[in-house]
């Protein structure tokens, strides 16, 4: 009974997820609807929530924080530093990336597939944000 309520609200979300304005970052790195990471997501910490939540909605510390004025990216100084550059291409994080993901570059996409507990491993490997 419970799990058919679960299944009724994913399949609900996804068309007003997709057609609300903005919300950018979430779109593209949560995607559809995902019962394991829902339940990853429901076991995980008080600081790995925050963690993760910070990427998948795009808000984690780049560089328009209130410190930081320059938008280069402050780990390989080439491109503009946002979210998805660090999480997914930069250049000086793809050691970091591949250990933990198996690979030096990534697609958005990936992202929403990739274990709370990698995301995590990456988040504190990179520095990105100093919770833990």
């Amino acid at each position: 009974m419970v799990s058919l309520h679960i299944h009724k609200k994913l399949n609900l979300h996804k068309p007003q997820f997709f057609y609300l304005p903005g919300l950018r970052h979430g779109k593209i790195f949560i995607g559809r609807p995902c019962k394991k990471r829902a339940d990853d997501l429901l076991k995980s910490g008080r600081y790995q929530l925050k963690m993760v939540t910070a990427i998948y909605t795009g808000h984690a510390p780049v560089h328009y924080g209130p410190i930081r004025r320059d938008p280069t990216c402050r780990f390989c100084g080439m491109e503009t530093e946002t979210v998805q550059h660090i999480t997914c291409c930069c250049e000086a994080l793809a050691c970091q990336r591949y250990n933990v993901f198996g690979t030096p570059t990534m697609e958005p996409k990936d992202i929403s597939t990739a274990s709370v507990r990698d995301l995590c491993l990456f988040i504190q490997g990179a520095g990105l944000l100093r919770l833990c």
